[in-house]
This record gives C-alpha cells, sequence and structure tokens, in this order.
C-alpha cells in the first residue's frame, strides 16, 4: 500500500469521510467523495450528447455538432465551455447544501471531478491561469465565504493550474437573472465585468470555472471582459449545467 494511499486512510480515521451528494457517511478507504448509492444515481456529461461548443445538453446536432443557441447568438466570446454533471438531483441537490448549510468541505469532492473534466477535455490546453467567476458581496456575506472561490482553488491544487485570484469584478449593479427571461439575462448582464485593475490578462489562455451553467450569460460576459483586456483564449468549466431550454 502506497503512502498516499495510507496517509488518506488516517485522515479519513480522524476525519470520517461524507459523501458530497447525500451526506451519508463511508468506509474509511473510500477513495471518492461519493457513495455507491449516488455513484449510481448521478449522470454525466461526458457520456450523454452535449454542444461542442457550450455544453449542453442535446437530443441531436447537424454537423457542426452546435446547440441552436451558439449556432445563432454571436458573438460567444468563450472558446468552450465543458461541465461535469447535468444539473438535476443529487447534485443540485448537493451545490445547494454546499453555498446554503457551509459546508466548505464539500468543495475537495466537486473540484475533484472538475479536476477529472479538465483533463478529460481540456488534456491538449495549456492554460496560464486559472480563475473563478466573481460573486457578489452580498452572496458572500450571507454563506460567509466564496463558493466558487474555494472550489477553484481545490481545482487549481489537483491540477497545478496556477490560480489567480481578483481577476474579474463587476463594475455595474445588475438585476437578479432569475427574475428575467433568457434574452433579457443576457442584456442584464452585457457590460457589467471587467477586469481588475494591476491584473495582465494580455495574450494568456485563460479557464474559468464556475458552479453552474444556466442561460452561458455569465460566461459570455466574463469571456467578453477577459478578452477586451487581451486574453487570447477563453475556456470554461463548471460541476453542472442546467436543460438547454433555448428555443431560438
Amino acid at each position: 500500500m502506497g503512502v498516499k494511499k495510507i496517509l488518506k486512510i488516517a485522515i479519513n480515521f480522524l476525519f470520517p469521510p461524507h459523501c458530497i451528494f447525500c451526506d451519508r457517511t463511508m468506509e474509511l478507504n473510500s477513495t471518492r467523495c461519493v457513495c455507491p448509492e449516488c455513484s449510481g444515481q448521478v449522470s454525466y456529461c461526458s457520456e450523454l450528447l452535449c454542444c461542442e461548443k457550450c455544453g449542453k445538453t442535446v437530443v441531436s446536432y447537424g454537423q457542426q455538432k452546435l446547440c441552436v443557441f451558439c449556432l445563432e447568438t454571436f458573438p460567444l466570446y468563450f472558446d468552450r465551455i465543458v461541465s461535469v454533471f447535468p444539473y438535476v438531483s443529487p447534485v443540485s441537490d448537493a451545490v445547494q447544501r454546499y453555498k446554503g448549510l457551509n459546508l466548505q468541505s464539500n468543495a475537495s469532492g466537486f473540484a475533484e471531478y472538475i479536476a477529472e473534466r479538465i483533463e478529460e477535455e481540456y488534456k491538449n490546453t495549456s492554460f496560464d491561469f486559472l480563475c473563478c467567476v466573481p460573486s457578489s458581496s452580498d452572496k458572500r456575506r450571507e454563506r460567509g465565504f466564496d463558493s466558487v472561490e474555494l472550489i477553484a482553488q481545490r481545482v487549481s491544487g489537483i491540477t497545478g493550474i496556477p490560480m489567480k485570484r481578483k481577476v474579474l469584478k463587476k463594475v455595474r449593479k445588475t438585476k437578479k437573472q432569475t427574475e428575467l427571461k433568457y434574452h433579457e439575462r443576457l442584456e442584464n448582464l452585457r457590460g457589467s465585468m471587467a477586469v481588475c485593475e494591476n491584473v495582465s490578462v494580455e495574450g494568456k489562455t485563460v479557464l474559468l470555472v464556475d458552479d453552474v451553467c444556466t442561460t452561458r450569460a455569465t460566461i459570455i460576459e466574463c469571456s467578453r471582459a477577459l478578452k477586451a483586456a487581451g486574453a487570447k483564449r477563453v475556456f470554461a468549466v463548471t460541476l453542472g449545467t442546467t436543460e438547454n431550454r433555448y428555443n431560438g
């Protein structure tokens, strides 16, 4: 048995691992933060038909392998988005508990899945750094921590991709996205982000990390801001992606 495995078991003995999806206590020799029951319930985007631009699941696509949204929306600014899971239960429940109940220990489990997805889809891409989609100060105060930044830190630690903090910032107030229709969300965020002062992204290939991709509007706006500041390419990875509800 290797040193790393022995150390993992020792840590698990002191801090028994819990499933990130149902919070069930797991075996001490568990190598994954997911129990067998939940493992059998989750589905993976890698096993589904997905748009090769935004990563949303699709029923079918044409020769370009793009969804209707990516075919009809221009400019998109991002180079590609990939996600780990469709954002349905138990994944959606786990993310909501993580943020709402301050379950910071679950960030490492989420990060392991994201890191694997990066290796699957971006193994031939050399990233200069990764950064996270910025959260509002209100949300940070409400939760007591930056839920996306914590996951991004763990992803950086696993993958070795350097992480830069405070790369993006909001430069104007926006309406709540949940109150808006699909196209209104895109317009609501347009021009709302900028790269922070004293941060250089000129000529860089950047990996954006977020927890959930819904309408793509946030990633589009973050990518616009990064490329406006000189970034060469912007890719994104998220833990979950919601159902593709765009109908043109």
